[in-house]
């Protein structure tokens, strides 16, 4: 009688430490209490990439972790006035939204900082309990996304400038700035009658956005900042702010771009590349894919490679590089009611196997263990080295956009020949220390 009672009791204790441990993996969620996050995406691809992510997550894991995740996407158009809006309104929904990287500033007192999450082990790890670890994820991308200390989006999306080149042309592209354009005459028909392309590069100068980030690859090679130090007093009117701009100039100048470059972006200079008007060009990682296309690209689907954008040589003969980058990615609504419960589905998905899912359909996560995997296929491993080792990001600041735009209009102001390059450094800098007078950002830091 009495060994029945010690059994009955052992197992009743081996039944405690089991439920124990399934809380160790689950300590806050269970099926009995099920709730649905609900989560914003904004229509196109990324959108389409997470779908399947979000599916596997409610086949495999709600049920165990009480977390159901809805996925809701509105229109690219006007999506980020639609976002500020949600979210100045203090809404408890959407829970986890889809801002971008470098427009963080604007919204980044709606949403809930994520360090407390990260350092909470039975958030910060997998549906079974294992450990993420954050040094995974490209150091810029959490730069990108953090301010006074505090990490306010986990990225889904890398996107970067690289320096794309014609193999069957180019050896060895070039390596500094200076070279860029050398070479670019060597495959300009106006200096070299033979040149099997037209022009030897291309830029886009459009005044969008693509103008300005691609413009602070050159910046901060040349040891540009956007402030002085230890302040937000702006610094674009440097020397190295100066140079940077003189570049530009000096590729509108030499004529080895087409005359038409300042209706150029994305699109164009793909379409440039893609035809063989010109051996090599700064473009964006997401063209990849259609360069190297045999539908897309017939002309040099087999003939793309793709590498490290120029630098700057240093006194001791070294060149140093910037890789300007930014991130798309997910943020927690600082109003959501389902906080923990957002974030335990977005670690999965940005570190996790959400992650691999999300590659696999379209998606470009900044973690070094998915580009270096031994069955990762280019850009990834390129990328891994120029985002990874010379990525660097913008600066977090609620003005980060107008900024930007600001130095749009004066880098096309030089392409079209209004303002010489220290003019357009001077009254950019000028501009934006008004705005920043006029917004108080002199009496916060």
């Amino acid at each position: 009688m009495r060994i029945k009672k010690i059994i009955k009791l052992m197992s009743v204790g081996m039944l405690v430490v089991i439920i124990l441990g399934f809380v160790g993996v689950f300590p806050v969620f269970s099926k009995s209490s099920e709730v649905t996050v609900l989560l914003q995406m904004r229509s196109g691809p990324e959108a389409t990439a997470m779908e399947p992510v979000v599916d596997y997550w409610n086949k495999h894991y709600a049920a165990s972790t009480g977390i159901r995740v809805r996925q809701v996407t509105i229109s690219r158009m006007g999506y980020y006035v639609k976002l500020f809006n949600q979210l100045v309104s203090g809404t408890q929904v959407p829970d986890i939204v889809f801002p971008f990287g470098f427009g963080i500033g604007k919204i980044i007192e709606y949403l809930e900082p994520l360090n407390s999450f990260i350092e909470d082990e039975s958030l910060f790890s997998s549906p079974q309990g294992n450990r993420y670890d954050i040094k995974d994820m490209f150091p810029a991308m959490l730069e990108s996304v953090t301010l006074n200390g505090k990490i306010y989006m986990l990225a889904t999306d890398v996107s970067a400038p690289l320096l794309y080149y014609r193999t069957d042309l180019i050896k060895t592209p070039p390596q500094t700035w200076d070279e860029f354009i050398e070479m670019a005459k060597k495959f300009t028909k106006s200096y070299n009658p033979d040149s099997p392309t037209e022009y030897g590069t291309v830029w886009m100068a459009k005044p969008v956005l693509d103008d300005t980030l691609c413009w602070l690859e050159i910046f901060w090679a040349y040891g540009g900042s956007f402030f002085k130090e230890g302040s937000y007093e702006p610094n674009f009117n440097s020397p190295a702010g100066i140079k940077a701009t003189e570049f530009l100039k000096k590729l509108s100048d030499s004529k080895v771009i087409p005359p038409d470059v300042v209706t150029y972006e994305y699109p164009e200079v793909l379409a440039a590349l893609q035809t063989g008007k010109v051996a090599f060009a700064i473009e964006w990682n997401a063209a990849y894919p259609d360069l190297t296309n045999p539908k897309k690209s017939p002309k040099v689907y087999d003939k793309i490679a793709i590498t490290n954008p120029p630098g700057v040589k240093q006194a001791d003969g070294s060149i140093k590089r910037v890789v300007e980058t930014h991130c798309l990615g997910l943020s927690i609504n600082k109003n959501s009611q389902y906080k923990r419960e957002a974030f335990k589905f977005m670690s999965w998905v940005t570190f996790g196997e959400g992650a691999k899912i999300y590659l696999d359909n379209g998606g470009i996560p900044p973690l070094f263990s998915l580009f270096t995997a031994p069955e990762a296929k280019s850009p990834l491993p390129e990328m891994a080295e120029a985002v990874g080792k010379y990525g660097r990001a913008i600066p977090v600041f609620k003005d980060q956009m107008t900024v930007i735009f600001m130095n749009t209009k004066h880098l096309n102001k030089v392409f079209i020949g209004e303002e010489t390059p220290e003019e357009a450094m001077e009254n950019f800098n000028n501009e934006v220390y008004e705005l920043f007078k006029e917004r108080g950002y002199f009496e916060e830091k």
